[in-house]
């Protein structure tokens, strides 16, 4: 835990003893406080989010005075996706949580907010040096140019997370003249983003009855990940379609995904930009947090960083411990 001014924060995990549950945005892996039934801190959004996707109404934690010291500021991952910067009130020494980030403007959430601060607590998600993303409007019109092409003699389906992603993934078709049909969770989360200004031009994949609304011509879906697989085989065995699946997806740039067609488009900043984002914050110290934070650490040492894993780190370092020369 993060621990500033007396508090115990949890940073997108659930910990016992926590008195500030921190739960940057609403995908499943960060939401666990939630899930415990903790009331959290949190953009509006993100708890409009976690009930539309996952029918878990969180309470916010609006106690003032416990959160004077804090600022919640957008981190450019998803719709009310956040950064949290927590100042020490008795040394003055800001602490900043980046939660999952992204410095390019996506088509589906507000850019990035980037704040001065002394420890810089960020995000390992592409802890790679040699993975780097490419030019997002060159991405952006490959898959629309793929996407229509396509069309022209088969059914296309992207896979896609339902929430973040998928929205993204709508925007860029709309920008193509490409009215998507949707699966229905993404049509709940979907109802979120347009209630705070995304618009979104699509139409149901299934009837309220559950059953395709999709007529026998060619369309282009976005589906949840899970869905896929099983909705290219029921419309190429019943339908008789011709379906051509596509994926896009960070991990593009490392993995072969089993599809037609795979595209690097990452709601998450990858090594480079990761250093662009270090050093605007102007952070001296900088502690990896996640899965990949030992190595995340290694690398940003090797480039001449002072970089520990959140799990290594001192107390103090947040508590008034590292102040800038």
């Amino acid at each position: 835990m993060l621990n500033v001014n007396g508090l115990a924060i949890a940073l997108d995990r659930h910990e016992q003893g926590a008195d500030v549950n921190f739960v940057s945005h609403a995908h499943t892996d960060h939401i666990a406080a939630a899930r415990r039934s903790r009331p959290v801190l949190a953009s509006s959004e993100t708890l409009a989010l976690i009930d539309a996707a996952y029918g878990i109404k969180a309470s916010g934690n609006h106690n003032g005075s416990m959160l004077e010291a804090m600022l919640m500021l957008d981190s450019g991952h998803m719709l009310g996706s956040k950064q949290l910067a927590v100042t020490d009130e008795k040394h003055g020494t800001k602490t900043l949580y980046s939660g999952d980030f992204q410095m390019r403007r996506s088509a589906a959430a507000a850019p990035i907010e980037v704040t001065d601060a002394d420890v810089l607590i960020i995000d390992s998600t592409y802890p790679y040096p040699d993975v780097s993303f490419d030019d997002h409007e060159e991405v952006e019109a490959e898959l629309q140019e793929w996407t229509l092409s396509a069309l022209a003699d088969k059914v296309v389906l992207f896979s896609a997370y339902a929430m973040g992603k998928a929205q993204e993934l709508i925007c860029i078709l709309n920008r193509a003249g490409i009215r998507p049909m949707v699966g229905s969770k993404i049509s709940r989360i979907n109802k979120v983003y347009e209630a705070n200004g995304i618009r979104l031009d699509c139409e149901p994949l299934y009837s309220d009855g559950g059953k395709l609304a999709a007529g026998g011509g060619n369309f282009v879906g976005v589906v949840d990940s899970s869905e896929i697989k099983d909705l290219a085989y029921l419309l190429a065995k019943y339908r008789g379609a011709n379906v051509a699946t596509a994926v896009a997806s960070g991990w593009a740039k490392i993995f072969k995904f089993r599809a037609d067609a795979q595209f690097p488009l990452s709601d998450h900043a990858d090594f480079s930009q990761s250093i662009d984002y270090i050093e605007a914050t102007g952070a001296k110290k900088i502690v990896t947090y996640g899965g990949s934070q030992r190595l995340f650490a290694a690398n940003l040492r090797a480039k001449g960083y002072d970089a520990v894993p959140f799990s290594d780190a001192p107390a103090n370092l947040f508590d008034g411990g590292f102040r800038h020369a």
